[in-house]
């Protein structure tokens, strides 16, 4: 079994880092206008995750930092837009770790960074996405 924390168990649950702030939610469409760009901004975000956590993954285990931060910096900006603040926040954690070249602590971040992804993505759809009109 792996020591790795879930979302659930995280430091970052214990830290008060919400799962998704619904007030940077409102933001986006606010500022995307009444038209459903918020609303498509956010499932595009949702349907690009696994692309996103594939790129960052391969770029860690193949200790490309160039890929790897160019990825991990568009993943926290992706999620800090669709209001994604736990997943902002392993990203920036994740950032650090590329900084220092610390391809080991990245790497074994990823788990965490999976986790927290799929659960974000899951709440994303069902408390934001799942029976809005367009």
């Amino acid at each position: 079994m792996s020591s790795t924390n879930t979302p659930e168990d995280s430091p970052l649950t214990a830290a008060g880092i919400p799962l998704i702030d619904a007030a940077a939610i409102e933001t986006l469409e606010e500022q995307l206008g009444a038209d459903g760009f918020g609303r498509r901004y956010l499932e595009a975000y949702v349907e690009l995750w696994d692309a996103r956590l594939l790129r960052v993954s391969r770029a860690v285990r193949r200790r490309d930092y160039e890929q790897a931060m160019d990825a991990v910096l568009s993943l926290k900006a992706a999620s800090a837009m669709a209001g994604a603040t736990r997943l902002c926040e392993l990203a920036a954690r994740q950032e650090a770790e590329l900084v220092r070249r610390d391809f080991t602590a990245a790497e074994a971040a990823l788990e965490e960074l999976g986790a927290c992804g799929a659960l974000t993505m899951s709440a994303l759809t069902s408390s934001y996405l799942a029976g809005r009109a367009e």
